[in-house]
């Protein structure tokens, strides 16, 4: 994430970044948007490390984000950025879930037991 950040801290400033609707999405033109090596940092920073959590709503966020950017990938190309920000925020409900307690079967056995023994 840090090399992500810092590439758009520097490039930024020389490409600021410019939006027009295209269809029903919004384009974003930035070249720092569309730098593989960055997309793919991004990615695995917000995808895979989903996957470490012992949280099963965790992991399956982190599935969900990879499958959800590759959807927004194959809805347009140009319009990747604008289309996978939306899914992240609907996805974005599942931390809500998850936090707010209603998916208990989502949290590890060993906090379950320990949260009943609780007095």
């Amino acid at each position: 994430m840090f090399t992500s950040g810092a590439v758009t801290s520097v490039t930024f400033p020389r490409s600021p970044v410019t939006a027009h609707v295209h269809g029903r999405s919004i384009v974003y033109d930035s070249p720092h948007f569309y730098i593989v090596g960055v997309l793919v940092i991004y990615l695995l920073a917000t995808c895979v490390s989903g996957l470490f959590s012992s949280h099963r709503c965790i992991n399956a966020f982190g599935v969900l984000a990879f499958v959800l950017a590759v959807a927004a990938y194959q809805v347009s190309v140009n319009t990747f950025v604008s289309v996978w920000c939306f899914f992240g925020a609907v996805l974005s409900l599942l931390i809500y879930v998850h936090f707010s307690g209603p998916m208990q079967a989502c949290r590890p056995a060993l906090t379950r037991s320990h949260e009943r023994a609780a007095p």
